[in-house]
């Protein structure tokens, strides 16, 4: 055991491989020409060593020309040599290593098979983003009009799966590029997309949409994968579809929220009937928890929201255009939400929070300040109307139509105002931030303009977009966006000393971090979880994935460490799937153990916020493991119930077959899968 994992360094490996490639080499050049043309008489007991050495040889001489060839497929970029080597390699490997047993040759044979599929992997996620850049991006939104289709786009798909042979866990990627790609767009373009209070009409047309794209999938989809995309993506697809859209349409005023869910929401209701009608979502998915959950999810989602589209400006190295600038920064402003401001104290910053000194004293502007010009009390119009002119105009005029109602509204502020809290936080050196409301001194401080430009930031700073996207929060009923709010007052007041490098950081932190942690992960650990017999493997995983949490929590906060967690466990299922539908016999106590593993390894779920969303093959992991743990009948039962979707009729017979010997139940269920 102890040369087992010796062995899984990745530098040691490549030495081994190459040294055991070498070996075969030799050992074939020198050897084959004389054995494999000796006259086999399979009565003669003299001969029949001849016979099994001649037979070793043929195997390890498919398995090194296998090698070979995939090497020039991926120097060439051939993806369909590619896809057909890997169909009919890991069952000759499989097969080679059941009848002539060898740890390390069949590690190092695993470790160079994956850095190929590592190659493979790579060349179709860039084909797929080209087959999406040059098919989808130039039809101006067609493939989302509501009466025809373009043709281009049938005509991609049906090249992806005739040529590529792509197998459904490709198609997923695929599809997910897909909704990438046309629903924000049909989102930026769409102008019904906009929340107007109490008119629930701006929804029906989105959902429309919705409705068109899903059919056009299940329309061009090729008959064998009909039923298979649906039944393994469709629950994991609406979730995105929930996740990239819903956002847009959210009120920006609290007070509007209890209206946007009673009648907007509502008008999403026929879309959810129609996804159950196609087989993309069950009767019991989280589409109503989502509209019954609708306020208190709202802010943070609406964060969140904000703070990925300025992420992405730098992971994606997008430079900061007129556009994307109008769209971050130049929202309408909450310069009316003004508070008395007492002071930001930071004795230990030299500029102090004003840029001039270090003093403790309150900030105090030298010369009143006034605004370039106060904006109307419009916090529930922001980036998703697209000519903003034209809508600040028309809140000019309602806001001249309403007097009466605009001071009611400024009355109902100042009891909020009175009624908030002093706000404190402490920062690494001991500096400290504090919002108060003070009715008789102070110097009134407006949240959009004043006080950003004490702290010496331009309007065109990118992280003054995330000071924006954050502010409105200060005055929600929730106590932990002001400390939201709070700690963003210090993230704006020291992020150019801290970061120097805006883009270095982000790549830093999304990619490099990602991929070395990974990396480690997948050849570390993975290789002890299906042969550790004491479980201990399964424990190293959860600490590993624990740690790298941690880690990335550190490093990125809390949505980078839900990205790499989701990876992780990716990676932590998929392989054990893999695996497990890869052998060929389970003996009931090997079957026992592995169920056990399983058990033990779903403890991961409450590491993130939602596994069976962000971790597309969960469902089909624990399906495996009650599996491992049923009988033929129960497992009948869950076949019934439709509970095994996740899995071919291919896969789950070859599962059974594995599982339990062959009898007139075991057939019967077997026939009645692949029959139905």
């Amino acid at each position: 055991m102890a040369d087992v994992e010796e062995y899984q360094d990745s530098g040691a490996v490549k030495g081994r491989i190459q040294l055991v490639e070498a070996a075969i080499d030799d050992i074939l050049n020198n050897a084959l020409t004389a054995k494999l043309h000796v006259p086999a008489v399979e009565t003669s007991a003299h001969n029949e060593p001849e016979l099994i050495d001649s037979q070793l040889f043929n195997e390890l001489w498919v398995l090194n020309e296998c090698f070979k060839e995939a090497k020039i497929a991926l120097d060439n970029k051939d993806i369909v040599v590619l896809h057909n080597l890997f169909e009919r390699f890991r069952p000759k490997m499989e097969k080679f290593n059941e009848s002539y047993p060898n740890t390390l040759l069949y590690i190092d044979m695993s470790q160079k098979l994956d850095e190929y599929s590592q190659g493979y992997k790579t060349l179709l996620k860039n084909s797929y983003q080209k087959i999406v850049e040059i098919n989808f991006d130039s039809l101006n939104g067609g493939y989302f009009k509501f009466d025809k289709h373009a043709v281009s786009d049938a005509d991609a798909i049906s090249e992806l799966y005739s040529n590529w042979k792509t197998t459904i866990t490709e198609v997923g990627q695929f599809i997910d590029l897909l909704i990438d790609s046309k629903v924000s767009d049909v989102l930026v373009k769409d102008e019904s997309l906009v929340f107007v209070p109490g008119v629930p009409a701006s929804v029906p047309e989105f959902t429309k949409c919705l409705q068109t794209m899903l059919e056009y999938i299940d329309t061009h989809a090729p008959n064998n994968l009909r039923e298979a995309i649906p039944n393994r993506y469709g629950a994991h697809i609406t979730s995105q579809i929930l996740l990239k859209t819903i956002p847009r349409l959210y009120p920006e005023d609290i007070n509007q929220v209890s209206d946007f869910q009673e009648k907007s929401l509502a008008c999403l209701l026929p879309l959810k009937s129609k996804l159950i009608e196609l087989n993309w979502m069950k009767e019991n998915h989280a589409f109503d928890d989502f509209i019954k959950n609708f306020p208190s999810s709202w802010s943070e989602k609406r964060r969140l929201k904000y703070l990925g589209d300025l992420r992405s400006l730098y992971t994606n190295n997008t430079p900061i255009t007129e556009e994307s600038r109008r769209k971050l920064i130049s929202i309408p402003s909450v310069s009316t939400k003004t508070y008395k401001f007492a002071g930001l104290e930071d004795s230990s910053n030299p500029s102090g929070p004003s840029g001039s000194s270090g003093s403790s004293k309150p900030s105090e502007p030298s010369e009143p300040v006034e605004p370039e010009e106060p904006a109307e009390d419009t916090a529930d119009e922001w980036e998703w109307n697209e000519d903003e002119d034209e809508d600040e105009d028309e809140a000019e005029d309602e806001k001249k139509d309403n007097d009466n109602e605009i001071v009611k509204e400024n009355e109902e502020e100042k009891q909020e105002q009175k009624a908030e809290t002093v706000v404190e936080s402490s920062a690494i050196d001991e500096s400290s931030s504090s919002l108060k409301n003070n009715e008789d001194n102070g110097s009134v401080v407006n949240l959009y303009g004043e006080y950003v430009k004490e702290l010496g930031f331009s309007e065109k700073d990118p992280f003054f977009t995330l000071y924006r996207a954050i502010t409105p929060l200060s005055y929600t009923n929730s106590s932990s966006n002001l400390w939201i709010f709070s700690d963003t007052l210090y993230f704006l007041q020291h992020i150019n000393q801290e970061i120097p490098d805006l883009k270095e950081f982000a790549n830093s932190n999304l990619s490099e971090y990602v991929k070395q942690n990974v990396q480690e992960f997948q050849y570390d650990l993975l290789p002890h979880a299906m042969g550790d017999k004491n479980l201990t493997g399964a424990d190293n995983i959860i600490n590993r994935v624990l740690a790298i949490a941690h880690e990335a929590n550190d490093e990125g906060g809390e949505e980078l460490r839900e990205f790499v967690v989701c990876q992780l466990i990716e990676l932590v299922a998929f392989y054990i799937i893999n695996e497990v539908e890869g052998k060929r016999d389970i003996a009931a106590d090997e079957s026992s153990q592995l169920a056990e593993l399983i058990k033990k390894l779903e403890s991961l779920a409450v590491v993130v916020k939602d596994v069976n969303t962000s971790v597309p093959s969960w469902n089909k992991f624990q399906m495996l493991g009650q599996i491992l743990a049923s009988n033929l009948a129960n497992i009948g039962l869950l076949f019934e119930q439709n509970m095994l979707l996740d899995f071919s009729p291919q896969e789950l017979t070859s599962l059974i077959e594995s599982l339990f010997v062959d009898s007139a139940r075991r057939n019967k269920l077997t026939n009645e899968i692949l029959q139905h």
